[in-house]
């Protein structure tokens, strides 16, 4: 809601502000976005003020989000949570959680996979911080190739048996993400892992 408040936030904590052409500023100088060093912040964060010429049609009077719940196949209920991979787990929910404000809502480690922190940031984004502990995992092979930042989206869905099958109907090659979640590789969705998942994650307030 106000990017003069969270350019002061970041600059009080040492972290680099820059602008859209990628010079550096300083709060008060950039009223709509700002965007961090990524070698500051565990990939590069953005921050933008929602204004008249913001093209969402979530933003819209209108808009609702029943028929990707109720009528299409996927049975989309929300995004469950966005996955950063991060080197540093402890200094990365120090960023989360007490610069930007964020709630921890639950630590879990994945044998020879990843140790992972969800922290919700604002009033409806889960992320989850994951820390590779293995260069092998595919978290670890992503931060070889791509150093830190967003590797994968996942989405909340109603039957995920049904969400498989309609993928499988597109010719889509769906794959199994421990018992509750199936992931498309990033070949077929644009560059990024997309999962989806019936799984509650522990404590999300939504």
């Amino acid at each position: 809601d106000n990017a003069q408040e969270i350019s002061a936030q970041l600059d009080r904590n040492g972290l680099r502000l820059f602008n859209i052409v990628g010079k550096q500023v300083k709060p008060g100088e950039e009223s709509f976005a700002i965007w961090t060093h990524p070698k500051d912040t565990h990939g590069q964060l953005e921050f933008a003020v929602i204004g008249k010429y913001t093209i969402d049609p979530r933003l819209q009077p209108a808009w609702s989000h029943n028929f990707w719940v109720e009528q299409h196949p996927l049975g989309l209920e929300r995004a469950s949570h966005i996955t950063a991979v991060v080197r540093d787990l402890p200094s990365a929910k120090r960023l989360y959680c007490d610069i930007l404000a964020g709630k921890l809502l639950h630590e879990e480690e994945t044998a020879d996979r990843k140790r992972s922190a969800f922290v919700a940031v604002g009033e409806d984004t889960v992320v989850e911080l994951a820390q590779p502990l293995s260069p092998a995992s595919p978290e670890g092979r992503e931060m070889e190739e791509n150093g830190e930042g967003i590797y994968s989206v996942t989405f909340a869905v109603r039957d995920l048996a049904r969400t498989n099958a309609f993928l499988k109907s597109k010719q889509l090659r769906p794959e199994p993400d421990g018992t509750d979640s199936i992931v498309l590789s990033k070949d077929q969705a644009f560059g990024m892992v997309m999962g989806f998942t019936q799984r509650k994650l522990p404590n999300d307030p939504r």
